[in-house]
């Protein structure tokens, strides 16, 4: 459903996506193993001038979505996929300003055995001092955070899942380990995916700088 007039801020039964929830795929682009990522529609961090999806800050837009009929979806499309699917990973948009619908969300998710990793552009430090209940229990459901803001002056080439040196891969409980990470990393790389939509749009996930995409966009003729 698309929905222009949406107040997300404290509704935890409810995500605002900033895509149809169809178009989901697995991708070996966002954490460790394969992963069904999610864009959440809504920013009000803007903590960096060059995002790498302008597309999802405004709160405007976007895709409403029940939790119970994302997780349903979510579960079939682990059922059905050719690779195992390893978790999920939530980006933006600002995940944290719906922390309660994706702390439910990871709840369930944890529930059919896949691992949850979240995309944040403030730091732990600065959720952590927020004390508010929705982020703490989001923070609790979630296994993994890659966390802080873009900054172009710290980009680094070299990095996987994430875009600048500041930004850091943190381990919220004992699901992963660092070096868990750093195995994984070492195997899958840096690397993007490329999928035909069934309504003939691409979908492009792992790019790390608004560039990139750009640049791609020319590659393709299309956004």
């Amino acid at each position: 459903m698309n929905n222009n007039e949406f107040d997300h801020s404290e509704t935890a039964d409810t995500l605002l996506l900033g895509h149809e929830l169809w178009s989901v795929r697995p991708t070996l682009h966002n954490g460790p193993g394969w992963r069904i990522p999610l864009w959440v529609q809504g920013c009000s961090l803007r903590c960096t001038t060059v995002c790498l999806n302008p597309h999802f800050l405004s709160n405007e837009g976007g895709f409403r979505c029940r939790i119970d009929e994302i997780v349903a979806h979510i579960s079939a499309l682990v059922s059905e996929a050719s690779e195992d699917v390893e978790g999920m990973t939530v980006l933006g948009g600002e995940p944290t300003d719906q922390a309660a619908a994706v702390a439910a969300l990871f709840r369930a998710i944890k529930g059919l055995g896949l691992s949850t990793m979240l995309y944040s552009g403030a730091t732990f430090e600065q959720l952590r001092s927020r004390r508010s209940a929705a982020i703490d229990e989001l923070l609790a459901n979630s296994d993994l955070l890659v966390d802080g803001p873009f900054l172009p002056h710290e980009f680094d080439k070299s990095l996987v899942w994430r875009g600048s040196r500041n930004q850091r891969i943190l381990c919220l409980n004992g699901r992963y380990s660092d070096d868990d990470i750093a195995r994984s990393i070492a195997r899958q790389g840096r690397s993007y995916s490329m999928v035909l939509l069934p309504d003939g749009r691409i979908s492009v996930s792992g790019l790390q700088t608004r560039k990139g995409a750009q640049a791609l966009e020319r590659t393709l003729g299309r956004p």
